[in-house]
């Protein structure tokens, strides 16, 4: 009780229980039981731990069914990440939503986000609650990272983080897939295991020659496949690829081109003996190469295309032919063509004129090849008559003599 000015006034004061002097100056203990509960455990021992970044998913919104048997990981981090974009008109907004729309429906069940959910391939999906303040400073590696990144409001560390504290608890590799460079050197500084997404990648290759690779075939397997069209040699296609085009050869001078199918089979190419246009020029394949070209412009079954090759060859003029000849058969309602515009010098606002003139040189060769295509050919000259033409005869009278 005190009193100030003549007035009492009663003053409570609570009680504090003191600080267990067993806990003071100690770092937080993660035991297991709150490690299953952020999402550190995987399911199960078998199969690796794939840590997600933001632009992965972002990427290719199907890749959460490309990880096979394998945990994929996401941080609590993804999310918020994702959240900014998802109101974009964009491919990438598209994405976003996409993502939010297929992890509601895969933890629509009911169970933890964080426990993980079956996917097809056997594998499994969860959350990973990376936080800080709970799993700062808990082991020497995590000492060491927050030593080297001891920004803990970046995003990119706290997936690192995570992955790091997912390492701790599995025995299985945990690897960070990241398109971000700079997210990749960032990983291998502090021993964070980290690789590209590459499921939608093609293998390079050395493109210093433009000949068909040689797959040599016995002559018996090279006179069946000129009869069925089809030939399956799993020794000769192996390492080659889906729609990759080759020279089957017995011999110095037996040669016939195929395509191998996604059985691993070759196949005889399908290709007319010359693109009609309908009251235009046809054109006819002139090389192997533009024939190969051809097979892979008509089969539906190949949605993208890509050619390259040495200026002069054609490349313009057979997909424009090719695509021309599709639209004329209605399997298409029309034809869009598209060009970059690789300036080397002033960008393309320097030129003088207007927006067609401007675009006219990069457009030129598009144009050519329609007038080439969309005119009927000239008319082919009369034959010349094989009776021999008769000299008129001057009459008598009309001879004058000197």
């Amino acid at each position: 009780m005190q009193t100030i000015d003549g007035s009492q006034i009663q003053i409570f004061e609570e009680e504090v229980p003191p600080r267990s002097p067993s806990n003071k100056g100690k770092p937080p203990v993660l035991t297991k039981a709150k490690a299953k509960e952020l999402g550190l455990v995987a399911p199960s021992t078998l199969g690796k731990n794939f840590v997600l970044d933001t632009n992965v998913l972002l990427h290719d919104p199907g890749c959460l069914d490309r990880f096979t048997d394998n945990h994929i990981c996401l941080p609590a981090d993804v999310l918020s990440e994702l959240d900014r974009f998802k109101n974009e008109q964009s491919e990438r907004g598209a994405n976003a939503r996409q993502v939010h729309r297929t992890l509601t429906q895969l933890f629509s069940n009911g169970q933890s986000p964080t426990a993980g959910v079956t996917t097809a391939g056997g594998g499994s999906i969860r959350l990973v609650v990376f936080d800080p303040n709970l799993c700062g400073k808990t082991t020497e590696s995590m000492q060491q990272f927050f030593r080297v990144f001891p920004d803990r409001t970046r995003v990119d560390h706290r997936i690192l983080g995570a992955a790091l504290l997912v390492a701790q608890h599995n025995n299985p590799p945990v690897i960070v897939v990241t398109k971000d460079l700079n997210m990749q050197l960032k990983a291998k500084a502090v021993g964070i295991e980290c690789e590209d997404y590459l499921n939608d990648k093609v293998d390079p290759k050395e493109i210093s020659t433009y000949d068909l690779p040689r797959v040599e075939v016995s002559p018996s397997d090279l006179q069946g496949f000129a009869s069925k069209g089809i030939l399956y040699n799993e020794e000769a296609s192996e390492g080659l690829v889906v729609n990759e085009y080759v020279l089957l050869k017995a011999g110095p001078k037996q040669t016939m081109p195929a395509r191998v199918n996604k059985e691993g089979e070759f196949v005889r190419l399908a290709i007319p003996e010359a693109i009609r246009i309908p009251n235009g020029t046809s054109l006819k394949p002139l090389n192997l190469g533009q024939k190969c070209l051809i097979d892979a412009l008509l089969n539906p079954d190949i949605s993208l295309v890509t050619c390259y090759g040495q200026a002069g060859t054609g490349k313009t003029l057979v997909a424009i032919a090719a695509a021309l000849s599709e639209v004329f058969a209605r399997n298409y309602n029309g034809l869009t063509v598209s060009r970059p515009v690789v300036a080397m010098g002033e960008g393309i606002g320097f030129l003088p004129g207007t927006l067609d003139e401007k675009m006219r040189p990069w457009l030129q060769p598009v144009y050519d090849a329609l007038d080439l295509l969309m005119v009927p050919p000239p008319p082919k000259a009369p034959a010349a008559s094989k009776e021999r033409p008769t000299i008129p005869q001057t009459p008598a009278s009309s001879l004058t003599t000197n």
